[in-house]
């Protein structure tokens, strides 16, 4: 069986994409990136197996298979390219820290798709003060908590990279643009 080669889609933007591109860099992966043009999305989204992007295509043996919804797509790259821990306990910690991460996204844009509004910037402004650092604040403590059983590994599970950490810069990279 030949090695596969990847194509994932998506637009010319961060967004749901980037943790799956900062595991196939990680992984030393060669990729091909197709950014689609926002002119093009409605003919590209027909032929996606639910209509949204990002999807990663794997190419092996002629055949093509897409795999879409971001975290789905983290979780293959990171148990094919080893960087979804060492054993059940640690992928259950990673999803569980990965988890909790989408959880402080998702509130978050939550509020982006409500009509622009003073209650809107209000609701906004509560959860950027104290439920983000609240949701970042546990997360600090889980890391504080691996350092101490992994000779300081500075990793959030185990002693090596892994989706959780990469999870991790692309939460902050995003929040960062909040700001």
């Amino acid at each position: 069986m030949s090695n596969p080669t990847f194509r994932l889609i998506y637009f010319d933007l961060k967004g749901r994409a980037y943790t799956a591109r900062l595991l196939l860099n990680l992984a030393g992966q060669e990729f091909e990136d197709v950014h689609t043009k926002f002119e093009d999305w409605s003919a590209v989204k027909a032929t996606l197996p639910f209509g949204q992007a990002p999807v990663l295509e794997v190419i092996q043996n002629g055949k093509t298979t897409q795999i879409a919804q971001s975290n789905s797509i983290e979780r293959y790259l990171a148990n094919k390219f080893h960087l979804n821990g060492k054993d059940e306990l640690e992928t259950a910690r990673i999803d569980m820290v990965c988890e909790h991460m989408v959880d402080l996204h998702n509130s978050i844009v939550s509020i982006y798709r409500k009509p622009d509004s003073d209650d809107r910037k209000s609701e906004l402004d509560k959860i950027l003060t104290t439920s983000i650092p609240d949701g970042l604040k546990m997360i600090e403590r889980l890391l504080e908590e691996n350092n101490r059983e992994n000779a300081n590994s500075g990793f959030l599970v185990g002693n090596s990279a892994s989706r959780a950490d990469l999870k991790l810069i692309t939460l902050y990279d995003w929040l960062r643009d909040r700001r």
